[in-house]
């Protein structure tokens, strides 16, 4: 069965993944806890989700694409970007 986990990107390029579950939406959830009650987004403000890996090396979760933008919502445009173009552009325009 697939799954689906956050990879969380901090303005430096550091990124961490986090919160693998079965759908999508659950994810988004277990996002939403966080941010309101360990304040993840002051330190990851990228937030987007993949689909896991079926092994999870640093190379692999970089080849993954992103799926969905959890936050900030304004960069849907880096759906469909593997993780390691994503940390590029944010690297690039921060």
């Amino acid at each position: 069965m697939k799954t689906y986990e956050a990879v969380l990107i901090s303005p430096n390029g550091d990124w961490i993944t986090d919160f693998k579950e079965y759908k999508i939406e659950e994810v988004e959830e277990d996002l939403a806890i966080a941010n309101s009650t360990r304040n993840f987004f002051a330190f990851y403000p990228y937030q987007f989700i993949i689909k896991s890996p079926k092994i999870h090396l640093s190379a692999n979760v970089l080849k993954e694409r992103i799926i969905d933008v959890a936050r900030p919502e304004s960069l849907t445009i880096m759906k469909g970007l593997t993780v390691e173009r994503a940390i590029k552009k944010i690297m690039q325009y921060r």
